[in-house]
């Protein structure tokens, strides 16, 4: 059928009663066909946005509204958990001063509100040494264009929970409000009991306050706790401070133990190291420490920058477990360099964030960007992140 058949199909159903469709149905229509077709593909393909609207969440943060610029011609409907599941993120590429930079920015839109406008939702903190959020803030308006790549991501609500606790610190609540907006609001529809733990530096920066407010009046499964560094009501989270928060959440310590009970923590390195240590260790939180399996963690931080100048001779890079060669160009990463060489290869946000393309370099120098996703202790063993790593001189990798 031709691109005009397929308009037509969508604007009139010749088996029922020939009702018009709206022009803003038909654009959602065409903007979810295309939100289909990058999940179908989420690493390889770049699909470009318009940014449709902008909304200040706070004084560092706002929130862009993206719609394709070009819909496919296949309109076919698919159901919404196809285009992203609640807490995964896009990889963005803009062009910075004349240089392409890549960024990945969770999903703030809810499942269902996607499904309804073919709208999607990035919401972005301006850093003070960031490139690219300086350049959303101060720069990007209304009507730019840029290339996103994705679904990607795991962090994700587990199905099989019943007791969620997210641990949030400043713009670590990005992936938590869509999770929070794809929830039924209605009690009787089966969910989760959520306990929010939401860290900010003072009342003022908290992004999506009164949402949340609304949404813990509305739901009586969810319970909201702000805690905050600076200001009169000053409280900075600590292991007693959030044992009491559980305590009074949780009458029954040992039910938090439980594979039904899921932690996710997302935020700052120094939060997040400091809720796992506690969570995990016994006697702290619980009796016997929550068990490592039931806590997930997605790391926030300004993307690596490049301090030093990459290697700039060609290296030969071996990989042990496909026994294959492939040369990395000057200023090439490890990542593209397997890549152009033919290899599979895990990645998904191409930034240091997801921490997808961890490799073990077992010989040989290599440069990597930092800051990264990756522990000191990952690094120690000889981890690195294929996607901000170049080869120094002849490596020899375990991929």
């Amino acid at each position: 059928m031709s691109i005009f058949g397929n308009i037509l199909s969508l604007l009139f159903d010749s088996k029922q009663t020939k009702t018009p469709v709206t022009t803003r149905q038909l654009k959602a229509q065409k903007n979810k066909a295309t939100w289909d077709k990058m999940a179908a593909n989420p690493v390889t393909t770049q699909t470009e946005v318009i940014v449709e609207d902008i909304q200040n969440e706070t004084d560092s943060i706002r929130t862009l509204f993206l719609t394709p610029s070009l819909a496919p011609s296949d309109t076919a409907q698919k159901p919404v958990s196809q285009h992203f599941h609640p807490g995964q993120f896009i990889t963005c590429e803009f062009e910075v001063n004349g240089k392409k930079l890549k960024r990945a920015y969770s999903i703030t839109s809810a499942e269902q509100e996607t499904n309804t406008n073919g709208k999607l939702q990035i919401s972005v903190k301006k850093e003070i040494n960031g490139v690219v959020s300086n350049y959303i803030h101060d720069d990007l308006q209304v009507g730019d264009r840029f290339l996103i790549q994705g679904p990607s991501g795991d962090f994700v609500l587990p199905d099989s929970a019943e007791r969620i606790v997210m641990i949030a610190g400043g713009v670590g609540i990005t992936p938590f409000i869509s999770q929070l907006r794809s929830q039924p609001e209605n009690t009787e529809s089966p969910g989760p009991e959520i306990l929010l733990v939401y860290c900010c530096e003072t009342p003022e920066d908290t992004a999506f306050r009164n949402e949340l407010n609304r949404m813990a009046r509305s739901n009586a499964r969810l319970t909201v706790k702000y805690i905050y560094n600076h200001g009169q009501d000053a409280k900075r989270l600590s292991p007693e401070k959030l044992r009491l928060i559980l305590d009074d959440w949780c009458s029954d310590p040992i039910q938090l133990e439980q594979n039904s009970t899921r932690f996710l923590l997302c935020g700052p390195a120094g939060l997040m190291e400091m809720a796992q240590e506690s969570l995990s260790q016994q006697q702290v939180i619980t009796e016997r420490g929550i068990p490592p399996e039931n806590i997930l963690r997605e790391a926030f931080f300004t993307a690596g920058q490049q301090n030093h100048e990459r290697p700039q001779s060609e290296q030969p890079i071996h990989f042990r477990r496909t026994n294959k060669t492939v040369t990395a160009l000057p200023g090439q990463s490890i990542l593209d360099a397997a890549l152009q060489g033919g290899l599979e290869m895990q990645y998904s946000c191409q930034v240091g964030g997801c921490g997808h393309c961890k490799i073990k370099v077992h010989k040989g120098d290599v440069y990597s960007d930092e800051p990264n996703c990756l522990s000191s202790n990952e690094l120690n063993a000889g981890y690195r992140l294929a996607c901000l790593s170049y080869a120094a001189s002849p490596l020899e990798i375990d991929a």
